[in-house]
């Protein structure tokens, strides 16, 4: 009987590790900073619960990158609207036996997560962007508490997203960088 839960135990915890398709890109060289910016975010789960978790992530890694002077949800002049969204490429039957079993049987995770960004100023579109990483991984669902590798796959994309922004900047710069004791303001 030792042995039978043992080789569960090991089981329920072997491969766990996410495995992701894309690698998180490395950080500009420089960062520009950029005029106030109005961000409008979409994570895609028309209502369901996990909006909440989906925004702020991605609103926070906007904030922490220091890229834009001000942050908020009003002003004409400069929009950057995201979308995120996520797609499971696995069917219902496995989830149903893992929740039989008190959600402790691993099953095949296959997870794709797309963002989709457009900057805009004065209402025309200056540049888009599209990233998509696909994660595959075989783990119990009971094992990822607080949505992990959502959040990983978040900031793989978004590492992709704040490159490509500081190497081709599509909103007007500050003439001079905030100083380094000055936080972004957010409303």
């Amino acid at each position: 009987m030792r042995l039978l839960l043992i080789t569960f135990l090991f089981l329920s915890t072997y491969g766990c590790a996410s495995h992701y398709s894309v690698e998180p890109a490395l950080p500009p060289s420089s960062t520009p900073v950029f005029a106030p910016v109005t961000a409008y975010i979409d994570d895609g789960t028309q209502g369901s619960g996990n909006a909440y978790p989906y925004d702020v992530e991605i609103y926070k890694t906007l904030v922490a990158s220091g890229m834009f002077s001000s942050l908020s949800s009003l002003g004409p002049e400069n929009q950057l609207i995201i979308n995120f969204d996520t797609h499971n490429n696995e069917g219902l039957a496995a989830v149903f036996v893992s929740a039989a079993l008190l959600f402790l049987l691993p099953i095949k995770h296959d997870f794709d997560y797309t963002l989709v960004a457009e900057a805009r100023v004065h209402g025309t579109t200056v540049r888009q962007y599209h990233y998509r990483v696909n994660e595959q991984a075989f783990k119990a669902p009971l094992l990822d508490p607080g949505m992990r590798s959502s959040r990983e796959a978040i900031a793989i994309l978004m590492s992709h997203f704040l490159k490509d922004l500081a190497d081709q900047p599509p909103f007007p710069e500050m003439s001079s960088p905030m100083p380094s004791n000055q936080t972004p303001i957010t409303l």
